[in-house]
């Protein structure tokens, strides 16, 4: 993927490309939204790193204003992507 649209370094890219990854696809065409779903220790499990790693680079990713989620109740948080994507789903 490529990622010139992202100020994002290091951990926070790892972690930015995950939620990338976890983009339904038909809903980002069809909507024009990247939106995704996966919890905290899914991302983890997914980048090797630790829970609060990722939690500190999902607010890094936020306060760079490349992510904004919405949190569910009992529930994962549903996470937006504002970096725009290419026409074949990569991160621009």
């Amino acid at each position: 993927m490529v990622l010139n649209g992202s100020q994002s370094r290091k951990f926070a890219r790892l972690v930015l490309l995950e939620l990338a990854g976890t983009v339904n696809e038909e809903d980002r065409k069809c909507q024009g939204t990247a939106e995704c779903y996966p919890s905290i220790g899914y991302l983890g499990r997914q980048t090797g790193l630790a829970y609060r790693t990722v939690w500190d680079q999902l607010r890094n990713l936020r306060d760079l204003k490349e992510i904004t989620w919405r949190n569910r109740r009992g529930h994962s948080n549903i996470y937006t992507i504002h970096v725009p994507f290419d026409d074949d789903g990569t991160i621009r």
